[in-house]
């Protein structure tokens, strides 16, 4: 595993004004190990002749056309609500 070490880190935990204490070094130095590690993993792949992947899954456009239409009239809805006022939904007051 590739270490970070603290004094790589420190310029990081600086900009974003961070007061880390031992233990949540010795975390965050383990986490960005992790990380630092799993980029060199991936730097190593040979993808080489491989084309890039544009759409995981080719699913033949699940989305429905975007066709403006009318569903419901303010009046049907109004007409479900317990209490309305102006052709709005009327609810109690939550703030003071």
């Amino acid at each position: 595993m590739i270490k970070v070490s603290k004094k790589e880190l420190e310029p990081y935990a600086e900009m974003e004004k961070l007061c880390l204490t031992d233990e949540e070094w010795e975390f965050a130095i383990g986490a960005a190990s992790v990380v630092k590690d799993s980029f060199q993993l991936l730097s190593n792949i040979d993808a080489e002749g491989v084309s890039p992947l544009v759409v995981a899954f080719d699913n033949g456009g699940a989305l429905r056309e975007d066709i403006a239409r009318k569903d419901i009239s303010r009046d049907e809805l109004l007409s479900n609500a317990p209490d309305e006022q102006d052709g709005f939904f009327r609810v109690p007051r939550t703030l003071e």
